[in-house]
């Protein structure tokens, strides 16, 4: 579409409108990841920086780990938080696989670019410290839905030898983008602005569209069914823009909306699934 008018997008972005029964979908995330933190083997709220949301929690498996896949929640950058998605950890625990789910200051407060530079440092911690944890940061893995889908692309186009010298350029050896935004321009334009403060400039800095990984890597992405056109475009966009330095699978994930897509991560009958397990090297 050429020169998508502002109530155009606004409608297209509104996900809570798009999806009226989004209460209870996010009442069900609470209630299954208040019980998996009770009852799974987990290092909770875990600092990886100074500031009150700067944690982390880490879901440990009872084997030892095969792989650590971090997953960064979504919320438009302004919202939601880690303790809401814990229920997508038992099922990569039980294969195995150690989870991290990392937390970060939210807009109005912060900048997206804080919000990057956050994610990097948690990102950092963990490569620094996955050891103490049964972990291998060797094999370090990005998954994110929503905004979170945003991030994990923004880690997996990052330069590690940049953030620190310590840090290998591979250091992401493969990312997961579940509904992600990759172009923020039409951001501006929203509701969500006048929290997250984007102009054009930031638009440009903070799109991965605009950017590529700094070594090829395995991806995954994927959208749901349902979910509205502009997500489905910002889905083939990255697909485009990345398949020439990335090894891309494009799930097809239909039935979903744009917040039980993100369930399809932990479902073991799900193509998704099965995917993350197959990319880490588990099945």
């Amino acid at each position: 579409m050429t020169n998508p008018t502002p109530e155009y997008l606004e409608a297209q972005y509104n996900n809570r409108a798009l999806v009226p029964e989004h209460p209870q979908i996010i009442a069900r995330w609470v209630s299954e990841s208040a019980k998996t933190r009770a009852t799974a083997r987990c290092e909770l709220d875990l600092e990886y920086g100074t500031s009150f949301l700067e944690k982390l929690d880490l879901f440990i498996p009872e084997a030892p780990s095969k792989a650590l896949l971090v997953f960064i929640h979504g919320g438009y950058w302004r919202s939601l938080d880690k303790n809401d998605f814990s229920f997508l950890a038992a099922a990569f625990t039980k294969q195995g696989i150690t989870v991290a789910m990392i937390n970060y200051g939210l807009a109005p407060q912060l900048r997206i670019d804080d919000i990057v530079r956050q994610s990097r440092v948690a990102v950092t911690w963990l490569a620094q410290n996955a050891r103490r944890y049964g972990a291998d940061a060797s094999k370090l893995y990005i998954a994110g839905h929503s905004a979170g889908g945003h991030l994990a692309a923004m880690m997996a186009a990052t330069h590690w030898p940049s953030v620190s010298t310590m840090l290998p350029i591979d250091l992401v050896k493969g990312a997961i983008c579940i509904s992600g935004i990759y172009d923020l321009d039409p951001i501006r334009f929203t509701a969500v602005n006048q929290d997250v403060h984007l102009d054009e400039a930031a638009a440009k800095r903070l799109s991965p569209a605009l950017m590529q990984p700094p070594v090829k890597l395995p991806m995954l992405m994927g959208v749901g069914g349902d979910e509205s056109d502009e997500f489905k475009r910002q889905n083939k966009l990255l697909v485009e823009q990345w398949s020439s330095v990335s090894a891309i699978q494009d799930i097809p994930l239909p039935g979903t909306n744009h917040f039980s897509v993100v369930e399809e991560l932990a479902n073991a009958e799900s193509p998704m699934h099965r995917a993350a397990l197959a990319m880490m090297g588990v099945k």
